[in-house]
């Protein structure tokens, strides 16, 4: 029965069922030895099934994990379980903000942030976000979002893996009723607004004399936008911790690692654009043209002086005919001094002197050979290292590497002899040893061969864009300014080679019939059935 403390209810109560696991939208075996379940339930089921009476994690405040002993390895297999267990909620549940846990070993008792009486606490001290409510329609499960006294209501999750991540952004977008999309995210406080950045990079184009009304055309149009508040009070990780200071660094990354933990600030975007990310297109010829746009996007943003500094598969969209950036939260100007201590990119699309933080094709360093990957200890001492055009250009390129390798033709759904071990060599994710980088596949020729044969074309196209750009890496850093490389003088010629193999690419595609792209996982189990 519910208690009342200085006037309030109880806001959950104790379950204790250490052999259940409790339900969840997405599949996890995780068991908590007990947890707080709020009262008032957040979950809503679409219809009825045996789960249906089953506790869910959707209203799990608080976790705990058990253990007699005060041993290390009891207080390891805790720490490891509670973390799961907040990861799970925080990964799956767009209504949260933060989450709890609690671990006992013996009477010994550590709080997962720290949280004064939760059995009495108001649900936004418990973690929930009472800007966004969970609903009900139509047997779906959809979300109603304020922003600027805005309600709007999402009818598809258009992207979630961004949450995935046990740190970062906790990227969500999602399409609403009203044909917009809205993106859910967490910028470190140190970093500007998307919509601020953006104005800025147009600002500068106009400024430099640039067609503004076609440079428009390569980005997201920002309808909306706002920082969340919750309860009247900004939603960042310093109110959440209670002013906590983090913990200086987190070794938690083999490669491309963050060297430093910062705070983050929660806001939210309503885009006009409902776009397709280029990892979720089955086309080769949309994949070539919604390149070649994103080239011109980034062409505008380099003639103006900024650097994308993230271009992956997931930041560069299709949308009717053309091809958009988005994610310019760390889009930086090129002659800015601003520095943040991290490294900026997604991993497999990353560039390799972005991820060595080094220049690599300098004349004294170490470049001959036909090793896929090269030594961290190349590199050579010069000016303090700065992303520049070269470096979102080869992010591009590791994206068509990456859906030539990551991708079979759907007509005959066979793999190249070889493509497998290919792609894991091109992209290792975090599994990439230490001390080692791919520079070497920027200076070997691509093995055409291990790729299907409907493929060989637009791999012949990726390994002139290759060469191209490896000859523009060691032509700019052959003589160096005091700013760095000069590749104001050699940026032009390797756009340009871009730019028309793309089309040629686009063009040839238009010709014939196109390729239809099928993931490697599909075409395993479709090989295997």
């Amino acid at each position: 029965m519910a208690r009342t403390y200085t006037d309030r209810p109880a806001t959950p109560e104790l379950v204790n069922l250490p052999s259940e696991v409790p339900q969840s939208g997405r599949r996890s075996s995780s068991r908590p030895d007990a947890y707080l379940l709020m009262v008032n339930k957040k979950s809503v089921s679409p219809r009825p099934s045996k789960d249906a009476e089953k506790d869910a994690w959707d209203d799990v405040a608080v976790s705990f994990e058990f253990k007699k002993g005060a041993g290390e390895i009891g207080q390891r297999d805790n720490d490891q379980k509670i973390i799961w267990s907040l990861h799970h909620v925080m990964r799956t549940d767009p209504c949260r903000r933060a989450t709890f846990g609690i671990t006992i070993e013996n009477k010994c008792r550590r709080h997962y942030p720290s949280v004064l009486l939760p059995g009495f606490a108001k649900d936004h001290e418990l973690g929930w976000d009472t800007s966004i409510e969970r609903v009900l329609y139509e047997d779906t499960i959809q979300y109603k979002i304020t922003i600027n006294g805005i309600v709007y209501q999402t009818v598809e999750t258009l992207s979630d893996f961004g949450a995935e991540a046990m740190r970062g952004r906790g990227t969500r977008m999602g399409k609403e009723a009203k044909h917009v999309v809205i993106k859910d995210a967490w910028r470190d406080s140190d970093r500007k607004r998307e919509d601020h950045i953006l104005r800025e990079i147009l600002d500068d184009i106009e400024r430099m004399g640039g067609d503004i009304a076609a440079a428009k055309q390569h980005f997201l149009t920002v309808l909306n936008q706002d920082d969340v508040k919750v309860e009247g009070v900004m939603d960042d990780t310093r109110q959440l911790l209670r002013g906590k200071v983090l913990p200086d660094s987190m070794s938690c990354h083999s490669r491309s690692g963050f060297p430093e933990i910062h705070h983050k600030q929660h806001f939210r975007l309503v885009f006009e654009e409902i776009g397709q990310p280029i990892y979720a297109l089955r086309s080769l010829r949309d994949v070539s043209g919604t390149l070649d746009y994103a080239v011109k996007g980034l062409q505008y943003m380099h003639e103006a002086g900024w650097v994308h500094r993230d271009i992956s598969s997931a930041n560069v969209l299709r949308f009717e005919d053309r091809g958009l950036l988005m994610d310019l939260e760390y889009a930086k100007r090129m002659n800015s001094s601003e520095s943040h201590g991290v490294r900026t990119g997604t991993v497999d699309f990353m560039a390799c002197e972005v991820e060595a933080q080094a220049y690599r094709f300098l004349p004294d360093s170490t470049t001959e050979g036909d090793d896929l990957f090269m030594p961290a200890t190349a590199p050579i001492a010069r000016p303090p290292f700065r992303a520049n055009p070269f470096h979102d250009l080869e992010s591009l390129w590791w994206i068509l590497m990456w859906v030539l390798h990551f991708h079979v033709d759907g007509k005959t759904k066979e793999l190249g002899r070889g493509q497998e071990s290919a792609c894991r060599t091109y992209f290792p994710g975090l599994n990439l040893a230490e001390g080692r980088d791919r520079t070497g596949s920027l200076i070997s020729g691509l093995a055409v061969d291990v790729l299907p044969q409907p493929f060989h074309p637009a791999a012949r196209a990726a390994d002139r864009m290759r060469s191209k750009l490896y000859r523009s890496y060691q032509a700019a850093e052959k003589v160096f300014r005091p700013s760095g490389p000069n590749f104001q003088e050699f940026y032009p010629e390797c756009l340009a080679t871009f730019t028309r193999t793309l089309i040629e690419l686009y063009g040839g595609l238009k010709l014939q019939e196109d390729i239809r792209l099928v993931p490697l996982p599909t075409a395993r189990k479709s090989k295997a059935t």
